[in-house]
C-alpha cells in the first residue's frame, strides 16, 4: 500500500515538473527605447538584459495605444473593440465584461494556481468596482494584491482579493518594492504545483516613485530609477526561479501596456527612434520591447522580427503548456510557438495588425507595411482632459492616405502611397476586413460581442444622429469616407501622388 502511494506521489510529482510556469511582467507608460538591450544609453537594466541574452527579443511587438485596452488586449486575446462590456458600452478603458473568457480562468481550470499582482484596470479604469463580478479573483485569479487602476492619485485604494486594505502603508516610492515581495512570496508558496503570475507594475506611470536604494541612482533620473528598480525585481524573481529548481520549467514574458507618456517630459520615457507615444497610434505608441525567456523550448539569443501582439500570448502560453484551447473562444491571437520556439514547424504567421484607438480604427500593418488612413486634427475630437496626454507633433491631422515602409523607415517619415498604389489597396481590403469583422467608430462588427439587454454601443447611433459631436468617441467621418462610413475604394485616387 505505501509503496503503491508513493508511486503515485512520485508520477505525480514528474508531471508537475514536466507543466510549465507562466510569468507576465507587464509595466505601465514604458517606451520602446527604456531597456538597455533596446538601446537606452542612459537606463542600466542588467537582468532584463540577460533574460533577452537568453531568449528572445521581438523588435516589432505591438501592444494597444492606452493601459486598460492593452489588459484587456493581453487577458482575453483580442482586440478590445470585440470585447463584450457591462452595459454593452464601449468605453475608453474597458469594463471587460464578466461573461468574458479571460487567460486565468483557462489556466485554473487545467489545475494552474493563479495570482495578479499590481494594476488590473478592467474594470473601467475605476479606483473601485460597481460589480463583484469584475474582481480579479471573479475573473481567473486565485489572488490577488494591488491596485484596481493606474496610480495617477497615488496608491490610496490598495487591495487583498476583495478587501480594500486600510493603513497598508503603500506609497509611490516602495509600491513596486511591494509587488515584487508579493510575486516573491507567491512563488515559495507554489513551488510545487503549476502557476500562472501576472505581475502588473504601475511604475513607471506617473505619479513616479522609487525605493531609497534606487532613488537617485539613474542616469535617466526619476523615471529611469523606476526602470531599474522593476529591473531588480525580475532578477530577484529569477534568484526564486532557480533557488527552488524552477528555472528549468518557467517561462518569462515581460513588456510594457504601451508606449511612453512623452509629454510628461523627464517623467516620461523614450521610445526612439518611433514616432509619436502614448495613447497615438503612430508607432511609438504601441510598439513595445517585449523578451520571452524559458528553459521549455524558448529559441536562445534571437531576434524576432515578425509582427507579434500581446494578443498573442493567450495562444502561445496555452501550446507550450500543452492546453487546448477552448472551443468556443474567437480570439484575435495566434500561435506563436513555430517562431519562438525550437520546435521543428513550417507554420508561417499572419504578420497583420490593425490600429485601433479606442474605437477607432486608424491604420494597418501588415508584414513591413502599414497604411494610415485619413483622420482630423486631434485638438478638433479630443477631451479636454486628455490633451495632457500628447504632444502637438503628435496630434497633427492625417490629411490623406499615408503609406510607410518600416523596415526601411522606422520612423514613419516618408509617405510612399504615391509609389505603391496596389499596396495601399491591398491593405484597404485588410481594412475593410477589420471593420466588417470588429468593428470601427461608426459600425459595429459581426464578430463584436455583447451579452447584456442594453442598447448595443449607442455611440455608433449617436455618430449617425451627429457626425459633428464628441462623445468620447474617435473622430467625425472624414472626407474620404463616404456617407455611410466606408472608405472609398478608387485605385485612381492614389495615382494623383508623386514621390
Amino acid at each position: 500500500m505505501l509503496l503503491g502511494m508513493l508511486s503515485c506521489k512520485m508520477e505525480k510529482s514528474e508531471e508537475i515538473a514536466k507543466t510549465p510556469n507562466f510569468i507576465i511582467i507587464f509595466t505601465d507608460d514604458q517606451g520602446y527605447n527604456d531597456l538597455g538591450c533596446y538601446g537606452s544609453p542612459l537606463i542600466k537594466t542588467p537582468n532584463i538584459d540577460q533574460l533577452a541574452a537568453e531568449g528572445i527579443r521581438f523588435t516589432n511587438f505591438y501592444a494597444q495605444p492606452v493601459c486598460g485596452p492593452s489588459r484587456t488586449a493581453l487577458m482575453t486575446g483580442c482586440y478590445p473593440l470585440r470585447v463584450a462590456e457591462v452595459g454593452n458600452i464601449k468605453r475608453m478603458h474597458p469594463m471587460v465584461h464578466p461573461k468574458e473568457t479571460l487567460l486565468p480562468e483557462i489556466f485554473q481550470k487545467n489545475g494552474y494556481t493563479t495570482a495578479c499582482v499590481g494594476k488590473w484596470d478592467l474594470n473601467g479604469h475605476g479606483s473601485g468596482f460597481k460589480l463583484k463580478e469584475m474582481y480579479p479573483t471573479e475573473m481567473g485569479f486565485d489572488h490577488w494584491f494591488g491596485l484596481p487602476s493606474s496610480n495617477d492619485g497615488g496608491t490610496k485604494h490598495v487591495y487583498r482579493n476583495e478587501t480594500l486594505l486600510e493603513n497598508h502603508g503603500i506609497t509611490v516610492d516602495n509600491v513596486t518594492a511591494t509587488y515584487t515581495k508579493e510575486a516573491l512570496d507567491f512563488i515559495d508558496k507554489n513551488k510545487d504545483q503549476p502557476f500562472f503570475l501576472y505581475l502588473a507594475h504601475t511604475m513607471p506611470h506617473t505619479i513616479l516613485g522609487a525605493s531609497p536604494e534606487f532613488k537617485g541612482k539613474s542616469k535617466y533620473g526619476l523615471y529611469g530609477d523606476c526602470i531599474e528598480e522593476i529591473d531588480w525585481g525580475v532578477g530577484e524573481i529569477r534568484k526564486k526561479l532557480e533557488q527552488h529548481g524552477l528555472d528549468k520549467n518557467t517561462v518569462i514574458f515581460f513588456t510594457s501596456d504601451n508606449g511612453p507618456w512623452r509629454a510628461r517630459g523627464t517623467h516620461g520615457g523614450s521610445c526612439f527612434p518611433l514616432r509619436g507615444g502614448k495613447a497615438t497610434t503612430w508607432e511609438g505608441g504601441v510598439r513595445v520591447p517585449a523578451v520571452m525567456w524559458g528553459n521549455v523550448g524558448i529559441k536562445s539569443g534571437v531576434d524576432v522580427g515578425q509582427v507579434c501582439k500581446t494578443m498573442d500570448v493567450i495562444p502561445t502560453f496555452l501550446s507550450i503548456a500543452g492546453i487546448d484551447i477552448p472551443n468556443d473562444l474567437n480570439i484575435d491571437g495566434q500561435d506563436l510557438t513555430s517562431v519562438v520556439t525550437t520546435k521543428l514547424s513550417e507554420e508561417e504567421i499572419s504578420e497583420e495588425y490593425y490600429y485601433y484607438y479606442y474605437t477607432h480604427l486608424q491604420a494597418v500593418r501588415k508584414g513591413d507595411w502599414k497604411l494610415v488612413l485619413p483622420r482630423d486634427q486631434a485638438p478638433k475630437w479630443l477631451p479636454n482632459n486628455m490633451m495632457s496626454r500628447y504632444r502637438r507633433e503628435d496630434m497633427e491631422a492625417v490629411r490623406d492616405f499615408e503609406l510607410y515602409n518600416l523596415r526601411d523607415d522606422i520612423a514613419e517619415r516618408r509617405d510612399v502611397s504615391g509609389d505603391h498604389p496596389q499596396k495601399v489597396n491591398d491593405l484597404l481590403a485588410l481594412v475593410e476586413k477589420a471593420r466588417n469583422d470588429i468593428g470601427d467608430f461608426n459600425s459595429i462588427g459581426v464578430g463584436a460581442r455583447f451579452y447584456d439587454e442594453d442598447p448595443v454601443r449607442p455611440d455608433v447611433l449617436k455618430f449617425q444622429e451627429d457626425e459633428s459631436i464628441w462623445r468620447g468617441d474617435p473622430i467625425p467621418i472624414h472626407s474620404e469616407y463616404d456617407n455611410g462610413g466606408r472608405i472609398r475604394k478608387n485605385p485612381n485616387h492614389f495615382k494623383k501622388k508623386t514621390k
